[in-house]
């Protein structure tokens, strides 16, 4: 997986080879944690997700988010932003930052850090427990 600095210049570049004259990316990476019931256990997998806008020389403004695994899926996501790339209402009106949150669960949980694999297993089997019972 590519690290995130190295992902967030390789977006942007991209985008300026194709003619941004300004251009923004977002990359992040998410961690998701899959709790199975039926034995199989905790699963933990990484991933990077992109999202870019940008301002081409002659105006349109393109915007796209994707998921990022290499060099190719890059090109793809720059691509996708090209394709639907359009003029926007207002010729000149500036170019809109991304929608960045700033908290929400996971990165600012402070109970994060102290939630176990066991702890998330726990609330999966009590709610397999749970919702079972209404529907008996």
């Amino acid at each position: 997986m590519m690290e995130l600095k190295k992902a967030s210049l390789a977006v942007l570049g991209r985008a300026k080879g194709e003619g941004a004259v300004s251009a923004e990316a977002w990359v992040r990476r998410r961690t998701t944690v899959r709790c199975h019931s039926d034995g199989a256990g905790v699963k933990h997998s990484d991933s990077l997700d992109a999202s870019i806008r940008f301002r081409l020389s002659d105006g349109r403004v393109g915007s796209h988010v994707g998921r990022v695994l290499g060099l190719e899926s890059v090109s793809k996501l720059v691509d996708e932003a090209l394709k639907g790339a359009k003029a926007p209402a207002q010729p000149d009106e500036d170019l809109p930052r991304l929608d960045i949150p700033s908290i929400g669960l996971g990165v600012f949980d402070r109970r994060r850090a102290h939630l176990t694999d066991e702890d998330r297993m726990d609330v999966v089997q009590s709610m397999d427990v749970n919702c079972g019972r209404g529907h008996g």
